[in-house]
């Protein structure tokens, strides 16, 4: 989320932005069926805590990284 105030005597609010990702219709139903398999899913994103928590809920995702940078998202598995 993003704003600008205006800092003098009297501060106002002069805007606010707000942004957010949503998932493909199609990610709630694949997360699904990898559960219904038994498979454990990681959302691993360089999204902020709150935007990775709010996303992790709509698709039942359990397990969340959240500000992670591009090199640290390598796939952590056993075989």
């Amino acid at each position: 989320m993003s704003w600008l105030a205006d800092v003098t005597e009297t501060p106002t609010l002069i805007g606010l932005l707000a942004f957010g990702d949503e998932p493909k219709a199609s990610a709630a139903a694949a997360i699904e069926r990898l559960h219904a398999q038994g498979i454990k899913t990681v959302l691993a994103t360089g999204d902020n805590r709150g935007s990775a928590d709010a996303i992790a809920r709509t698709l039942k995702i359990a397990t969340v990284r959240a500000e992670v940078l591009p090199e640290d998202k390598r796939p952590s598995s056993r075989s």
